[in-house]
């Protein structure tokens, strides 16, 4: 794992406990979209399964940044889904 992707798992971490990293922040710091993101993620998470030589620090970096992956699905699903469920609850009547 590169510099680059040190800081980019460390930006994703940081954001984990209040969901995916804000779109604005992560273009300013990255250049990247919440999609282009999640996909980055996804491959320093799969190129670590094959690389012995990360630090102890770096494996449990790349456990973390598992976890917080399968538990954030990109902004753009997440987005038409809340879209569903609020065209879904429209309809509804409040008593």
């Amino acid at each position: 794992m590169d510099k680059a992707d040190r800081h980019l798992v460390e930006h994703v971490l940081v954001w984990d406990p209040y969901g995916w990293p804000p779109a604005d922040r992560t273009f300013v710091k990255f250049g990247m979209t919440p999609q282009r993101l999640f996909e980055r993620c996804l491959q320093i998470v799969s190129a670590a399964r094959y690389n012995r030589g990360l630090s102890p620090q770096e494996v449990a970096q790349v456990g973390q940044l598992a976890r917080a992956v399968a538990r954030h699905r990109p902004m753009k699903s997440r987005s038409a889904r809340r879209g569903a469920a609020s065209a879904a609850t429209a309809g509804q009547s409040v008593s």
